[in-house]
């Protein structure tokens, strides 16, 4: 108790003093984890920080693996800390707790993207004829052999939810509707919580990114970004219309945490992770990342494997060996470069992290209000992956995430000249599925 006080003493005469912190870190906001089994902390005593004001991160215990996630996460929290008390300060004296085993600022995060042109109609990384996409002509077969994969498996054997951690989905567009994930404990519109998980009419997911508050039950995107990611994954397919999504029937799952910027930060990522194991999602799709690695975050992924989740993010778009993206960057998460049309590696990052190589130069999806825009980045490569991964537990659903990256990895086309930095080769789908 006497060393609580002076915690306290000490803290409350230093919560004046300011700091500059990065410009990624979210003002105001710290995440702590606590020594297993403790559940006071001193320094958030002194600070008067009310219960409200310290979120923990808990996806619920209705599952065997919303149990899972929530076992491994019940001693991490998110602080607001009060107006007035300065971050690096407050930062301090939590770490100087005994109760508090770390403390890092919540820190932003961003979409792994670059948009282009909106007028084209080839899906090159599909099927590679040879066309001519952006004035560059393409090598045959330079794609993950999409039709010969839908030969084997279109995702009907068992439709596959796929949570697009990301910046919303379009859940209107006509290419996209039919294959969009409804909340079956929920009822559209009626302005109750009717499964009970604090989030009111969450019907086709959940909208994490606000300034304070709960989460909402829309999650409509207002950039693009998680619209493009979701077509390339699971727009309509073979009706005629629009483009065509590697995986025909699938459930796509909406989990909104980047803003209209394509920006959002660690602690609504891993709300967003929470919300989708426990609705059921197989697989979680991550075309967004920071530059710094993040324990909370490192945690949080390794808690939704463990339940079962089959994880991907982007390598990120420097062209550096030595900058690392999280959570591409996580040991338990399958990391993506990028490619081309020529089954060239993309400028994109690279390095002994990634994992696997997928079309990423100038891929054409879906986009807001009804429209297709052509896109590159490792954004775009990552949900190949993504989609692969949910054929492949359609067709075998007792695959474990681990085996699923096993099938992956060790089924893909080593293009002539491929720099083994970016991956053992660019993916194959087809392959993956006769394996």
């Amino acid at each position: 108790m006497k060393k609580r006080s002076l915690l306290a003493a000490a803290l409350m005469a230093a919560l004046a003093a300011g700091s500059v912190f990065a410009d990624d870190d979210v003002p105001g906001q710290l995440i702590i984890k606590f020594r297993h089994g403790a559940t006071t902390s001193g320094a958030a005593s002194a600070m008067g920080l009310s219960s409200t004001a310290m979120k923990h991160f808990n996806a619920g215990r209705e599952t065997e693996r919303a149990r899972t996630f929530t076992d491994a996460m019940q001693d991490y929290v998110l602080v607001n800390l009060p107006k007035g008390v300065a971050l690096a300060r407050a930062k301090a004296m939590f770490a100087s707790d005994p109760n508090i085993e770390s403390v890092t600022p919540n820190r932003r995060v961003h979409a792994l993207v670059t948009p282009n042109d909106t007028q084209f109609n080839v899906q090159w990384n599909l099927h590679n004829t040879g066309q001519t996409i952006v004035g560059v002509t393409g090598t045959v077969d330079a794609d993950i052999d999409a039709p010969e994969a839908w030969d084997i498996e279109t995702g009907a054997s068992n439709q596959v939810i796929v949570a697009v951690l990301d910046s919303g989905i379009d859940y209107t567009h006509p290419d996209l509707v039919s294959n969009i994930w409804t909340n079956p404990g929920e009822i559209a519109g009626n302005g109750i919580d009717d499964d009970g998980n604090g989030i009111i009419d969450d019907v086709h997911g959940a909208k994490f990114n606000r300034a304070g508050g709960p989460p909402t039950g829309d999650p409509m995107d207002d950039y693009f970004h998680g619209t493009h990611v979701a077509g390339i994954i699971g727009a309509t397919s073979n009706n005629s219309a629009g483009v065509a999504g590697i995986c025909w029937s699938v459930k796509l799952m909406a989990v909104k945490f980047l803003d209209s910027s394509g920006n959002g930060d660690v602690a609504q990522g891993i709300e967003g992770i929470q919300y989708a194991v426990a609705k059921g999602a197989s697989i979680i799709n991550n075309s967004w990342g920071t530059s710094v690695y993040d324990a909370n975050l490192d945690a949080a992924f390794a808690a939704a494997k463990a339940a079962g989740l089959t994880i991907t993010a982007a390598a990120g778009n420097d062209n550096n060996s030595n900058l690392i993206y999280y959570p591409a960057g996580l040991s338990q998460v399958i990391a993506v470069s990028g490619t081309n049309n020529k089954d060239g590696n993309m400028l994109k990052n690279y390095g002994a992290h990634i994992d696997i190589g997928a079309p990423g130069r100038d891929v054409l999806s879906t986009s807001l209000g009804g429209s297709y825009i052509r896109a590159t980045g490792t954004s775009m490569a990552t949900p190949h992956i993504s989609a692969a991964a949910a054929l492949l537990k359609a067709h075998s659903p007792s695959l474990t995430p681990d085996q699923i990256q096993t099938l992956l990895v060790n089924s893909v086309d080593i293009p002539a000249g491929w720099d083994d930095r970016y991956g053992p080769g660019r993916l194959n789908i087809a392959t993956a599925l006769r394996s």
